[in-house]
């Protein structure tokens, strides 16, 4: 009984850490982060309903969101380079160039029966290119319940709250309608 009571504090303290941006398996900050290559690229989206998606995409130049009951709304984007540089260091700060393979609770769970499931559920998708390279990261939000065992899931959901933060802030972003009737 003791250790589940630990185990179950364990992972309020991990949600709570999530929630504030705090993750526990955070990378250390690069001291001098390189400039952005020139071909990097990036492209994040975030959905309950597969057909109505909230969109971030840096080499296109747009930025779409789910309006809920009203469909989708878009807009174009022109990244300024320090929004670019910081997208950047995000994915170098949560190494999310070492992540291959997918962030659910079903890929995460040692013991497959114990995979974790919620309802709604958000999807997210991370596609990011730089230097020759393209690389994309699908997951949900399950993976919150790995971050303590498992370093991947951590930076996946930490890079997740700090790419959607930047993107929620956008001008472009607030611009658009809010959401009716659904999660914003």
């Amino acid at each position: 009984i003791m250790t589940k009571k630990l185990a179950a504090s364990i992972l309020c303290l991990a949600l709570a850490f999530s929630l504030a941006g705090c993750g526990i398996f955070r990378g250390a900050a690069p001291e001098n982060t390189p400039a952005v290559p020139d071909d990097f690229s990036l492209r994040f989206s975030w959905w309950y309903d597969e057909t109505q998606k909230n969109i971030l995409d840096t080499q296109t130049g747009s930025i779409q969101k789910d309006l809920a009951s009203d469909g989708t709304a878009s807009a174009e984007l022109r990244p300024e380079p320090d929004f670019l540089q910081r997208l950047y260091e995000l994915v170098c700060k949560y190494r999310l160039t070492d992540i291959d393979r997918e962030m659910t609770s079903q890929e995460l769970a040692d013991d497959k029966s114990k995979a974790v499931s919620m309802i709604p559920l958000e999807h997210y998708e991370i596609s990011v290119t730089l230097n020759g390279r393209s690389l994309l990261i699908c997951g949900d939000q399950t993976a919150v319940y790995h971050m303590t065992s498992d370093e991947d899931a951590a930076n996946f959901i930490n890079a997740v709250t700090s790419v959607k933060k930047a993107v929620t802030e956008l001008p472009e972003w607030t611009a658009l309608p809010p959401a009716n009737g659904g999660y914003d």
